[in-house]
């Protein structure tokens, strides 16, 4: 999982606070009953006419926090974790942005701040400093916590509880198994658990706080979900937080003194990573065949294992991991049980039989969806990101013409 956060943050290509404690008053269940009580009713209309929206607002303040914890039938546990915070300004007219991130996952730490202007992001990332363009969508995106909130109809209500935080109304809405499937996978899952063997989502809570004039103040989420890892069976839990602020009235506070030094950035594609890395000369220099030089740095810069069959592999979290197969021009992502590859001699992609993908032509077999061909991209963009880090690029690659 690091190095799919490593694209997400370096290339920027396309404890968590937990949901409120538990509301004790007013709760009643929808699904247990087979008529809605009157005060269910109420609370529900009340609820579904709350705007919480940032549709309308031109700056705001959010700041996030996200976990997942997957424990084990042999009690281990993986997590990732992450907090930030994200704040805008002019977004109806020339959008702006200033954020900060820190993420951990299985105790590899890092951390991203960055300058959003004139359509570009500029980034420091683990003490390195470069720019992609972008728009502020993607920015948000970064983020990795949904900046909207939800916006629950009543059909996806499996209950819903009221509580009162001072002048401030707390919704506890526990959604109905069918709604907790497509709120995960479709609108907060960033990591892909869906894509796991056996995945089933066994619950989903969401929490929202609105002030008195019905403004959203924050929404928090969980949801549990069972996967399997190698036959052996797992749960999941994510929580994620976001707390928002300054509604209207942020200022990021871009001054000349940032635009000056940020304009001093590079692309990411200019960034020589020789110059900024600390590798022992000769186990890292260059070899006369580009392939043979990859291979090389794979093993010294990333931590990738040479397996019996050839192929190279990196594996990180329980059940993903990378692979070189340069018998076959191969870069295979493995997420649990879901395969993708990419072939740098065709400059192709495919997910098992289910999809293939031609890049060059943008076309895809005609049992590809956008979600499948999209994370074919992603796989590509990861196999950029390896090269990067090896001093590399996909255009070396693709344009090799030595024997393997």
């Amino acid at each position: 999982m690091k190095r799919r956060l490593s694209l997400l943050l370096a290339l920027c290509l396309a404890g968590c606070a937990s949901p409120a404690a538990d509301l004790q008053n007013t709760a009643v269940s929808t699904a247990e009953a087979e008529t809605p009580s009157a005060e269910t009713n109420e609370i529900t209309s009340e609820y579904n006419n709350v705007s919480g929206s940032l549709k309308d607002a031109d700056s705001w303040t959010a700041e996030v926090r996200c976990t997942y914890d997957m424990s084990h039938e042999n009690t281990s546990v993986s997590r990732y974790y992450m907090d930030g915070i994200i704040a805008v300004q002019d977004l109806k007219q020339d959008p702006k942005a200033h954020l900060r991130q820190n993420y951990s996952s299985d105790g590899m730490d890092s951390s991203l701040s960055g300058w959003f202007y004139n359509d570009r992001l500029y980034i420091t990332y683990n003490n390195v400093n470069y720019y992609d363009d972008m728009r502020i969508n993607d920015v948000e995106d970064l983020m990795l916590v949904p900046l909207e909130p939800a916006d629950i109809p009543e059909k996806d209500i499996g209950s819903i509880s009221r509580e009162m935080d001072g002048t401030n109304t707390l919704y506890k809405v526990i959604l109905t198994d069918q709604a907790a499937e497509k709120w995960f996978t479709g609108h907060y899952d960033f990591y892909g658990v869906k894509d796991a063997e056996g995945f089933d989502v066994k619950q989903g809570i969401i929490t929202q706080t609105f002030s008195p004039a019905g403004n959203i103040i924050s929404e928090a989420a969980e949801f549990t979900s069972a996967i399997k890892i190698q036959g052996m069976d797992a749960d999941v839990l994510y929580d994620s937080s976001c707390v928002y602020s300054s509604v209207g009235s942020t200022n990021i506070g871009l001054t000349d003194q940032v635009i000056a030094v940020t304009g001093e950035y590079q692309h990411y594609s200019e960034i020589d990573v020789d110059e900024i890395s600390d590798y022992d000369t000769e186990a890292d220099s260059a070899e006369a065949d580009l392939i043979e030089t990859l291979k090389k740095r794979l093993v010294y810069r990333l931590g990738y294992t040479v397996q019996a069959d050839g192929t190279y592999l990196a594996e990180y979290n329980d059940g993903e991991s990378y692979r070189f197969d340069f018998n076959n021009s191969l870069f295979i992502y493995l997420n649990h049980t879901s395969s993708y590859v990419y072939s740098w001699r065709g400059d192709t992609g495919g997910f098992g039989s289910t999809c293939n993908y031609d890049f060059a032509s943008d076309t895809g077999s005609s049992t590809c969806t956008e979600e499948t061909i999209g994370m074919i991209r992603n796989v590509r963009d990861f196999l950029k990101m390896e090269l990067y880090y090896c001093g590399l690029s996909i255009d070396d690659l693709t344009s090799y013409t030595g024997g393997n």
